[in-house]
């Protein structure tokens, strides 16, 4: 990418890049007027909040024109005011960026509000949260492999598990599946074959994304045994999509009801309480 300064705040604070983009986008869109209009002072309330949502929007376009420019291959999901005064937030898959409202200087980082308390401190997160929580709303349950709880325990919650059946950690999350369902956690699978589309790893998970009984059929690959090799209309490869639009690094990543993303192994009794406690703030925060 351009140029760019790097600032760490702290040892424990994310680095931010920061990018210039060059001129100031208030003359991109008014060249004559100066950037501070003043109000008329016989204007009322109601046209002052139009002129601020007419200057908002302004910004917006200038600062879209401007960042398509310099990175035509980003498409920005969203982009709205920030909680810091003079900047903008914009969305890019799971990237959050950081746009002065001059459109002249990009910041890639984490924003934290130190008048909150964790876990909702992380304003960045939050948003790459809500993104997360977006996506996994719009999929079908059908598309999953999916093992529920024991019949005889109530569902606590649900955890979605970006799953490769190379993965050694995986093998070890499903060694633990039983554990799962008998603390009430039902867990559904998504397709993350590491290798990519096409690969050996994606042919085996295809095979058992299209079995009559894909539970089974996926419990023998995870055990290393032959299984039958199929071909169907299947949503592998759009599983393996989603998960590098999420910014997936590696298998497993386990994923909560309030859209929490947790990279990695975590052993079955820790799982359960952390998905429980998920939904317990998923369900008191809306």
């Amino acid at each position: 990418m351009q140029k760019f300064i790097k600032i760490v705040l702290l040892s424990s604070l994310a680095a931010l890049s920061v990018y210039s983009f060059g001129p100031s986008a208030e003359t991109i869109v008014n060249k004559k007027k100066p950037i501070a209009e003043k109000t008329s002072p016989t204007a009322t309330a109601g046209s002052e909040t139009k002129t601020s949502v007419d200057k908002s929007d302004a910004k917006i376009t200038a600062i879209k024109s401007k960042l398509k420019a310099a990175y035509p291959d980003v498409n920005l999901d969203f982009i709205q005011e920030s909680p810091v005064k003079g900047w903008f937030q914009a969305g890019a898959g799971n990237t959050v960026l950081y746009i002065s409202d001059d459109a002249h200087h990009m910041m890639v980082g984490e924003l934290l509000d130190l008048n909150l308390a964790e876990p909702d401190r992380n304003i960045t997160e939050n948003l790459r949260r809500n993104f997360r929580l977006k996506l996994l709303n719009g999929l079908n349950v059908k598309d999953m492999i999916v093992y529920p709880v024991k019949a005889d325990k109530k569902k606590q919650a649900t955890v979605i598990a970006f799953i490769d059946s190379d993965c050694g950690y995986c093998h070890k999350l499903h060694e633990e599946k039983d554990k799962l369902a008998e603390a009430g956690i039902e867990l559904h699978y998504l397709a993350f074959p590491r290798a990519g589309v096409g690969s050996e790893t994606y042919k085996h998970m295809v095979s058992a994304w299209c079995a009559e009984d894909r539970g089974k059929t996926f419990d023998a690959l995870m055990k290393k045994e032959e299984i039958a090799q199929k071909e169907c209309t299947n949503p592998v490869a759009d599983q393996f999509l989603l998960g590098q639009k999420i910014g997936l690094t590696g298998t497993p990543t386990l994923l909560f009801e309030d859209g929490t993303l947790i990279p990695g192994y975590m052993p079955a009794d820790k799982l359960a309480e952390e998905a429980i406690k998920h939904v317990k703030k998923s369900s008191t925060s809306q």
